[in-house]
């Protein structure tokens, strides 16, 4: 009798855990204040993410903070083709940059039934002068794709080099 109620209760315990979510979708803040822009740089972004499961929804929020004012931004949003947009969105977008607006939102939902790491791209325009972002997508289990060494060089100078490594879908 012992024994039964002890298997009943191992194997609802088995079931309840199994039905349950493993993890809550992990935020991932980005931005690119504070680092080095050459000469196209007149915009930086700042965005948040999340790392989430296979065909779980990803909820992506952009900011765009431009440098100047009075004058036209045009974005041009990619996506990887692993990742599926749930929602509509203009791959070409313009903004009018007004002087009392420090800040333009983009906002996707996306999902992806492959596991990786996937890559929303935003090429800015502001003035002739254009910015491309890659704003990382992490869906379910990824392995890093590469792995780094340092060696020295003839003169003595360090150099890192990454060994590619190729995946097949």
């Amino acid at each position: 009798m012992k024994r039964m109620i002890f298997g009943l209760l191992l194997v609802n315990t088995l079931i309840v855990a199994s039905s349950a979510k493993v993890k809550e979708p992990q935020k991932i803040h980005g931005s690119s204040f504070g680092s080095y822009s050459k000469g196209g740089g007149l915009v930086d972004i700042d965005y948040t993410t999340q790392h989430v499961d296979k065909d779980e929804v990803c909820e992506v929020s952009v900011e765009l903070i431009p440098k100047v004012d009075k004058i036209e931004m045009n974005v041009l949003v990619s996506l990887d083709k692993a990742l599926l947009s749930l929602e509509n969105f203009h791959k070409e977008q313009h903004f009018l940059i007004e002087k009392d607006q420090k800040e333009y939102r983009l906002h996707f939902l996306l999902s992806s039934k492959y596991s990786g790491v996937f890559y929303i791209r935003l090429f800015i325009t502001i003035e002739d002068r254009i910015r491309t972002f890659a704003i990382p997508i992490y869906v379910g289990e990824y392995k890093k794709s590469f792995s780094k060494s340092l060696e020295k060089t003839k003169n003595g100078s360090n150099m890192i080099i990454y060994k590619a490594q190729e995946t097949l879908r």
